[in-house]
């Protein structure tokens, strides 16, 4: 089985009594980069989405927060993950 390392990648070579260790390249910069733009990417979503629903109501035309769906699908699926990891733990 593969396990995270502090600084790369493990997993063990025959018959799992010796490991090689592989660096992971730019650990932990990469990462870091990665958790930066996607809260970013989410900050610039929410607020196109709440602007467009504002501007619909104040058209008067229908209006829907795209963002609140995304959030209930999480929601929903957060139970179902919980379900089969812990299924997946106890075999």
């Amino acid at each position: 089985s593969i396990e995270d390392g502090a600084h790369g990648v493990t997993r063990p070579t025959n018959g799992g009594s010796v490991r090689e260790t592989y660096r992971v390249p730019g650990y932990p910069f990469v990462p870091w980069v990665f958790i930066v733009f996607s809260v970013i990417y989410l900050g610039f979503t929410i607020y196109n989405d709440v602007i467009a629903y504002q501007a619909a109501v104040a058209a008067g035309q229908p209006a829907l927060l795209n963002t609140a769906f995304g959030t209930v699908l999480v929601l929903v699926g957060t139970p179902i993950y919980f379900f089969y990891r812990g299924r997946k733990e106890k075999t």
